[in-house]
């Protein structure tokens, strides 16, 4: 079984300086994908104070990339159809777009994308924003009524449920569960937390809320998820799908060949 690896947005950022100029091995190159969630998110850097280093490192993904095909992993929503209910691939727009705009990346002055990154920066900020009211109504949901795994995965079901292939090949509450165990368990202990918490506030956590979305790949047991963020090994303890979250120092991202061994590993 081949398996490949994709990083979350900081781990994107420590790859993409060290081989922004130092060429990765061809036959790794084709062990990367990216996912949305992290893409989204570069786009959007290139809006803000830091674009000039984040445009260097996205020129540079034709050092470390197989930038001749689609490289980025479904939409989220994409992927819960394809993982949990082996709908086949449509033709996912955004998907298409966002592979588009990386593709110009790569290719464009910084002056010519700032249109682009605005744009998507403003997206994001919405994506994020609708996270948070959304978790917001759970957190005020369960402060009022008590909290378990069960009501907790009763009310996490919906948005699985609501998928048009969920109608065409239906899946058992359970088969669910274990196809995203990564991400139902992160969600459950992300909740707890929030309700337990009089003073949290889901708008001061928005970027937490959507890098949860990170774990939807996992579904997939090819993929291996590569992250700085000590987060989701803190939250995820008990599901099978840890094994493929693979938390590390930036340090070790920073050295081409400590970078290279790990990806050699993870994938292998």
């Amino acid at each position: 079984m081949s398996h490949k690896a994709y990083f979350d947005t900081d781990c994107f950022h420590h790859f993409a300086m060290t081989f922004a100029n130092t060429p990765l091995p061809i036959d790794l190159r084709e062990d990367i994908l990216l996912s949305p969630v992290t893409m989204m998110e570069m786009l959007s850097h290139l809006a803000r104070n830091w674009a000039d280093d984040v445009h260097k490192q996205i020129r540079g993904m034709k050092n470390w990339l197989n930038c001749d095909h689609t490289m980025v992993l479904p939409f989220m929503e994409e992927a819960i159809s394809m993982i949990s209910f082996g709908a086949k691939i449509t033709d996912d727009g955004y998907t298409k777009r966002l592979q588009a705009d990386i593709n110009t990346c790569t290719d464009a002055e910084l002056w010519e994308l700032r249109r682009v990154a605005e744009t998507r920066d403003t997206e994001i900020q919405d994506i994020k924003a609708q996270y948070a009211r959304s978790f917001e109504n759970e957190v005020t949901h369960f402060r009022n009524t008590q909290l378990t795994e069960k009501a907790f995965t009763e009310l996490w079901l919906t948005r699985f449920r609501k998928e048009p292939a969920a109608k065409v090949r239906p899946k058992t509450d359970q088969e669910i569960v274990s196809a995203f165990s990564a991400l139902h368990e992160f969600d459950y202990e992300k909740l707890k937390i929030a309700v337990s918490d009089e003073h949290y506030q889901p708008m001061n956590h928005v970027n937490d809320l959507f890098d949860a979305e990170q774990l939807i790949y996992l579904g997939d047991p090819t993929l291996h998820f590569i992250t700085v963020d000590k987060g989701y090994l803190n939250k995820v303890k008990i599901s099978p799908q840890r094994d493929r979250i693979h938390r590390v120092d930036g340090s070790e991202l920073d050295d081409p060949k400590k970078a290279e061994a790990l990806l050699r590993n993870i994938t292998s």
